[in-house]
């Protein structure tokens, strides 16, 4: 399996990035990176929240809360 077509269109697309105008690149660049950065976050945020739930206040209240209803039914 070759790569080669994804290296071609990639230097194609930086060659034509690097000809336009400096105040044509950056919001061109922001423009993408920002919300490629801030959907970057969201995952990284979810992913820490759903390995860390175990071990957060809320999950904790909510555990007892489910205990405490487990206990309810039981009686």
């Amino acid at each position: 399996m070759s790569w080669q077509w994804l290296i071609d269109g990639i230097d194609a697309v930086e060659s034509w990035l690097v000809l336009l105008p400096l105040l044509v690149q950056i919001p061109l660049l922001l423009v993408v990176l920002l919300p490629l950065a801030w959907g970057t976050s969201w995952v990284i945020d979810r992913v820490v929240e759903f390995a860390l739930r175990r071990h957060t206040a809320r999950s904790e209240k909510e555990l007892a809360d489910a205990e405490v209803a487990r206990a309810e039914r039981t009686m």
